[in-house]
């Protein structure tokens, strides 16, 4: 089935491949509109033309009108414009990432999805559900509604929040004056009324082809699929799953650079300290896990039947041959004119211990650790320049040093 947009293709031409056909963000109320100003993110050429667009939307007119009203630089706040790390983090680093996100992501799902309907894993009889599956999300994906009430939402919490006073931690460039007399600077009035609420919506959007994605997975996963115990993936043959996830790194990367932005802002100017810090972070960092991998945990059922009966099905083949091999080669005397060396039965004999040390292996979860680092990685190495403004570089090293040392 295509999952393209309506329109895409052309009468007569054939039917798209599955891999070249899914997609989980070419849809939906933004990408139509975007699609009208040829800004969709699928060549590198357009993936720059609307991270530009979106830079020159954002985060360009807060800096001209910074400069107009002498709160770029200068003494006039103890943070300005462009000293305020969480600036730069959320429109020239993670809504980029955001906008990058969506080709890398959509290829390595595409393969996944190509995956399990060519490998074998889905049956004839599941076909008519796994394609429902893929309808189902075709339709969440392309709906309007959704992305038009995260719009409405985005804005109006930004607006509402120009309207309730916050108790400031220290002077910054989006307040003039101090006292009864202050008034927020254009500025600011341009980030709660345009950039913000662009920059949550773009979050929340990621957050919401989530939740589509894993509504994709837990159907696929009630299929009567058929994993393949001996799949030298040691995961029935879903471990393709495992590996496109990691592509959501990239997400998490663009949420984990605006946290650590704001917590580094909160303790080089502000007086808090990392420590404070330290509980969100990792309780982010948990939480990336369980976005990235948690969906995948619904085949963990269906993983260790496949192994159970694996095991009962290749044990008793294992004991039926090496009980064969046993009566032809140790008691008696081989074939007339056969010798063991070289012979085919031996080979057999230890493919067939490979086959069980793969079925004793198999995992619950289509994921490895190398996944898990990747994913790691990603959502730790953005926090690191922000974290290094406030702790030295050869300080984080120090303690690093010291907790592997005291792991050991």
């Amino acid at each position: 089935m295509s999952l393209s947009n309506p329109g895409a293709a052309t009468p007569g031409a054939a039917a798209p491949a599955p891999a070249a056909a899914f997609s989980l963000t070419r849809g939906g109320f933004t990408h139509s509109l975007l699609s009208r100003f040829g800004l969709v993110a699928e060549t590198p050429r357009q993936v720059i033309d609307r991270i530009l667009a979106l830079v020159l939307l954002t985060w360009v007119p807060m800096a001209i009108l910074a400069v107009v009203q002498g709160v770029a630089w200068g003494p006039a706040v103890r943070v300005p414009f462009l000293c305020d790390l969480s600036v730069y983090a959320r429109f020239l680093i993670a809504v980029p990432l955001f906008v990058l996100a969506g080709p890398v992501v959509d290829r390595r799902l595409a393969m996944a999805v190509a995956d399990l309907e060519s490998g074998g894993i889905v049956p004839a009889a599941g076909r008519p559900g796994f394609e429902a599956a893929l309808t189902r999300l075709a339709k969440w994906r392309d709906s309007h509604l959704p992305e038009i009430l995260l719009l409405g939402f985005s804005f109006g919490l930004s607006w509402i929040s120009t309207h309730v006073p916050a108790a400031r931690v220290v002077t910054n460039w989006t307040i003039l004056g101090d006292g009864p007399g202050s008034r927020t600077s254009l500025a600011a009035t341009w980030l709660h009324l345009a950039a913000m609420p662009l920059c949550m919506f773009l979050m929340m959007q990621w957050l919401w082809r989530f939740l589509v994605w894993s509504g994709f997975l837990w159907a696929v996963s009630r299929l009567n699929l058929e994993p393949i115990p001996t799949h030298p993936d040691r995961a029935g043959g879903l471990m393709n799953l495992g590996e496109a996830h990691t592509a959501f790194g990239i997400v998490l990367a663009a949420f984990a650079v605006i946290i650590a932005a704001r917590a580094a802002v909160m303790a080089h100017y502000g007086g808090a300290s990392l420590d404070a810090a330290r509980g969100p972070l990792v309780a982010f960092v948990i939480l990336g896990f369980l976005l990235a991998f948690g969906p995948l945990l619904l085949f963990t059922p269906m993983l260790v039947r496949a192994r159970r009966r694996g095991l009962l099905e290749y044990g008793q083949l294992a004991t039926s041959y090496v009980r064969s091999f046993d009566r032809k080669w140790v008691r008696g005397a081989g074939s007339a004119g056969e010798e063991l060396l070289g012979s085919g039965d031996i080979q057999s004999l230890a493919d067939m211990g490979n086959s069980f040390e793969v079925l004793r292996t198999m995992k619950p979860v289509p994921i490895e650790v190398r996944h898990l680092i990747a994913v790691a990685l990603w959502m730790v190495i953005p926090m690191l320049p922000m974290i290094a403004t406030v702790v030295p570089l050869h300080t984080m090293l120090e303690r690093l040093l010291a907790l592997i040392t005291a792991t050991r």
